[in-house]
């Protein structure tokens, strides 16, 4: 963003943990049901995906969920003169 010629830059990262059974744990549920074919041709077992998706409604789990980042720039103020708009393209 700073290459982008934004000012401000700032950024944020937060974390939180899930507890089997909860919406986060049925996601990671949901994507082990949608990646089972690639996980066997791993090696991983049925009998291994059963017992993760059992340990992922046991509520005394608790995994870590996804990161969420936010970053944040403000575009550079605009020192042209007031009311005149855009640039032409002659002036970029």
């Amino acid at each position: 963003m700073v290459e982008e010629g934004l000012t401000e830059v700032d950024s944020m990262e937060y974390h939180h943990t899930a507890p089997g059974g909860s919406v986060g744990c049925r996601l990671h549920g949901n994507h082990l049901a949608q990646t089972a074919s690639p996980l066997r041709a791993l090696g991983i077992g049925d009998a291994e995906m059963r017992r993760l998706h059992e340990l992922l409604n046991d509520p005394r789990l608790r995994i870590r969920f996804f990161p969420f980042v936010c970053v944040r720039g403000r575009k550079p103020e605009d020192t042209r003169s007031p009311g005149r708009g855009r640039l032409d393209p002659s002036e970029e």
